[in-house]
């Protein structure tokens, strides 16, 4: 009897303070929130990067950018093939002058990732848009140049 009493009133702080102990659901529902909002702006925000390191890697930014060689178009130098592609799996009708428009050719490029890139991996996305192939020299290079122009906008 004497330890049935003991263990009763050892219990009766933790039943008293069971409420507060006990997490909230809202609570928790809030910091799930809070992390998953957070993971999300950072997606962003990494993707954002991305579009800028490229389009100052092809043209410094330029949207007026034309590349006679390769026909590529605007600040991300966007080829006729590329074009043809972006049409072909959104089901759009993007044109040539629709790659010098900076919004057009950023969704483009979006459409483009979503599809073949969903996680915008850089080292994927840079051998996807410069074309040179998995393994070719280029391409090593280009990353190379990505990556960079991504670490510096981090570092700001």
């Amino acid at each position: 009897m004497r330890k049935l009493t003991i263990l009763i009133l050892l219990n009766i702080p933790l039943l008293c303070f069971a409420p507060i102990l006990t997490p909230d659901p809202n609570v928790e529902a809030y910091k799930v929130y809070l992390i998953e909002k957070a993971k999300s702006d950072f997606k962003a925000l990494r993707i954002n990067y991305l579009i800028s390191a490229v389009s100052y890697v092809e043209s410094r930014g330029n949207s007026l950018a034309y590349n006679e060689k390769e026909i590529a178009r605007g600040h991300l130098q966007i080829r006729p093939v590329m074009k043809r592609h972006v049409n072909q799996i959104s089901n759009s009708n993007y044109t040539a002058s629709d790659c010098f428009n900076y919004d057009k050719s950023i969704e483009m490029f979006r459409l483009v990732m979503d599809r073949h890139n969903p996680g915008y991996d850089i080292r994927t996305a840079c051998r996807i848009w410069n074309g040179k192939g998995k393994d070719g020299k280029g391409s090593v290079e280009y990353y190379e140049r990505v990556l960079n122009r991504v670490h510096y906008l981090e570092s700001k």
